[in-house]
């Protein structure tokens, strides 16, 4: 993942962030409305 550009969190091995990652809003879904095709 880090070739792809992630990066990790030296507290926490196994957290990584995206890139750019703060450009993204943040979703809160309830699972029963995502589709599930």
């Amino acid at each position: 993942m880090k070739q792809q550009g992630f990066s990790g969190l030296a507290s926490e091995w196994w957290h990584l962030d995206a890139p750019k990652w703060e450009i993204y809003p943040v979703s809160d879904i309830p699972f029963e409305k995502i589709s599930h095709n």
